[in-house]
Parts: C-alpha cells; sequence; structure tokens
C-alpha cells in the first residue's frame, strides 16, 4: 500500500536533494574540472539532480499529471490539486474503457489511450464536455509571462544591491556563455533545463506535499526551499521571491505549466539580455547611486502594475474554481461534513517545518557561506 506524499515525506526529499547537490559540488564538478571537461557539462549536473530524483518519487506516488481535475489514486470524487505529467501508468488495455461515441456503455474491445479516449474509467471530461476545467487557459499563460517580464527590472534591483555585499556569479557565467557559446544552445542550457526541472521539483514534487497546508505557509517554505538549493547568496535572495510568487500561481491553478511559462519567460530573457551589445542588468557590475535609483524607481513602478496584474490572476481563477464547484455541486454528491471535519483537522495537524527542512536549509546555508568566503 502505498503511502500519502505530506509535508513529511516533502522535507526528508528536500533534504535528500540538498545532499546530492553537496556531492556534486564538492566531489563530481572537481572531478569534471580535472579531466578538462566543458563547463557546460557541469552546470547541467545540478538540474539532472532535480529531475531524476522527482521523476523516481512521481511514478512511484503516482502523481504524473499535467490536469488539476483528475482524481488521483484514492479520491473517487475529490478533484486532485496536484498538476503533474501522464505516464504509462494511464496506459491501460482494459475491456471497460469506453470507445468513441460510447457514452456510458463499457467497451469489451481493448484500446491503448490515446488523446481522444484519454479517460480513467471515464471520470476524466473529455474535449467538449461542459465540466472540463482547463488548468492553463490563455489569460493565466499571458499573465504568467507579463509576470516574469515585470519581474525582470525587480529582480534586477534586488540583484545590483545585493552585489555590493555579495558577488554575481550567475552574471559572470552567462557573459562569458554568451561570449562563446550560441543562443540556442545558452538558451536550453539556462532557461529550458532549469524552467522544467526546477518547476518538476519545486513546484511539482515538492508542493504536492503541502497541498493539505495554508497556500501562504506551502509558497514560503517552497521559495525558502527553492532558494536554498541555489547555494548562492546572491541568485537566492531574488530566487526567494521569485519562487515564491510562482509557488502561489500554481497551487492556485492546479498546474506546474504556470512554473514552465514563467519560469523559461524570466530565464530566457536574462540569456537574451547577456547577448545585446549593451550591458544587461544580470552581467553588469555594481552600478552608481545615481543607475541605482533609477533602476529602484522602474522596479517600483514594475512591482505597482505587478500586483494590481496578480490581484486580477487571483480573482480571475478564484472565480473560475468558484463556477467549477458550483457546476460539480450540481452532478455530484457533497462532501460529508464528517469527511470535511476530519480533513480540516488533518490540515491544522500536519508539521510543515520539521527537522529534515532545517537540516537541508542548515546545510545549503553553509555551502552558500562557504563559497563567499573562497
Amino acid at each position: 500500500m502505498k503511502t500519502a506524499w505530506t509535508a513529511k515525506h516533502a522535507n526528508q526529499f528536500f533534504l535528500v536533494i540538498i545532499c546530492l547537490l553537496v556531492l556534486v559540488h564538492f566531489v563530481v564538478v572537481p572531478i569534471f574540472v580535472l579531466l578538462d571537461i566543458p563547463y557546460f557539462a557541469w552546470v547541467m549536473l545540478p538540474q539532472v539532480v532535480f529531475l531524476f530524483p522527482a521523476l523516481y518519487v512521481m511514478l512511484k506516488h503516482d502523481m504524473l499529471r499535467l490536469r488539476g481535475d483528475i482524481p488521483t489514486k484514492g479520491q473517487s470524487g475529490k478533484r486532485g490539486k496536484a498538476p503533474f505529467l501522464y505516464t504509462r501508468k494511464l496506459l491501460r488495455l482494459r475491456g471497460d474503457i469506453p470507445t468513441k461515441g460510447q457514452s456510458e456503455k463499457r467497451g469489451n474491445a481493448p484500446f491503448l489511450y490515446t488523446r481522444k479516449l484519454l479517460r480513467l474509467r471515464g471520470d476524466i471530461p473529455t474535449k467538449g464536455q461542459s465540466e472540463k476545467r482547463d488548468n492553463v487557459p490563455l489569460p493565466n499563460i499571458v499573465f504568467a509571462v507579463l509576470f516574469a517580464v515585470l519581474a525582470l527590472p525587480i529582480a534586477a534591483f534586488i540583484s545590483e544591491l545585493s552585489a555590493y555585499i555579495f558577488p554575481n556569479d550567475i552574471g559572470e557565467v552567462l557573459a562569458d556563455g554568451a561570449e562563446t557559446l550560441d543562443f540556442a544552445f545558452m538558451f536550453v542550457l539556462f532557461a529550458v533545463l532549469p524552467s522544467v526541472c526546477e518547476e518538476l521539483l519545486f513546484r511539482g514534487v515538492y508542493l504536492h506535499g503541502f497541498r493539505n497546508t495554508s497556500p501562504i505557509k506551502a509558497c514560503l517554505i517552497n521559495g525558502l526551499a527553492f532558494s536554498a538549493a541555489h547555494f548562492n547568496l546572491h541568485q537566492g535572495i531574488y530566487a526567494f521571491f521569485f519562487g515564491t510568487a510562482v509557488a502561489y500561481m500554481v497551487y492556485l491553478t492546479g498546474s506546474v505549466l504556470m512554473g514552465f511559462f514563467t519560469h523559461i519567460t524570466f530565464n530566457g530573457a536574462n540569456v537574451g539580455l547577456a547577448y545585446l551589445p549593451l550591458e544587461s542588468p544580470e552581467a553588469a557590475e555594481v552600478v552608481s547611486g545615481g543607475e541605482l535609483v533609477d533602476l529602484f524607481v522602474i522596479a517600483l513602478v514594475c512591482a505597482v502594475v505587478g500586483l494590481v496584474l496578480f490581484r486580477e490572476f487571483v480573482v480571475y481563477n478564484k472565480r473560475a474554481e468558484e463556477a467549477k464547484e458550483a457546476k460539480e455541486a450540481q452532478s455530484e454528491e457533497t462532501q460529508s461534513e464528517e469527511t470535511q471535519a476530519e480533513e480540516s483537522e488533518e490540515t491544522q495537524n500536519e508539521r510543515v517545518f520539521t527537522a529534515p527542512f532545517w537540516l537541508g536549509l542548515g546545510i545549503a546555508l553553509f555551502v552558500a557561506v562557504y563559497y563567499f568566503f573562497m
């Protein structure tokens, strides 16, 4: 019997990831350097650490879904909130899969799932059904892109401010890569790969463990974990705010695709700026006081506009969720008061900040400080 993925398991998983990253940074990377392996090969190592453990946990706990409206194992009528990808576990050679044109009748002929037959015993709304919930409608995609664009000046201001204390290592890496590598390769290396791997792990597996926690608490701890995993005091400051905001977007929509769109836009824009003849915010040295004030004004304007858009995004998705629940209430039995009380008690009693989380956070901070004084 498979155990439920809770905050306790998520924090243990976070500690494992931190330990693997330490192993990569202090054992594998030095070996790669000694063997004179190109730097872009060992730059990808942390993403490998993120991707494969995340996929393993997803497979083990049947998490791999792209839609938040697919009932998870053990949930007959309740809609799951965890957004993940489809896997072969959803491919069935069962005679009880309705074939095309059969609404209720169970067909005896076995078929593999296709795009039109992708159903779990008929309880997944198919294309054209009114009950279908689209977790990533066009307004959400547009918001994700706009949010990432507005976050660029804000992150640049925080980056320049923290550069007075901590070195801007990522800016140097982007600048060096822009001089020696093609844009397409850099885009895949620093935009596509981190977006897929980091979002699957942090806004996928890790955030799923806090689905019974209050959104604010779940997103704050997600931002902390995301920031700590960078092992970089300079980058970790704005990574915390970015990770917290993206976690809330994923939590609200039930789709990790929101994280993909936001992350790839943000990282891709920074890669593009590195190729411009002018100095990009990420690649520049510490700016003067006057330039910092100008950057602050731009960041402040972007923050105000971003907050207004974020509020509209929250209202839009909450209304969509309320409309979805209203439709479900007409066709499905409502959850009993006893079940709601049990879930409420479970949510209140679940510990979020467990020992593995603090240990992982401490190890990450120690490594970041070590790199700072090197």
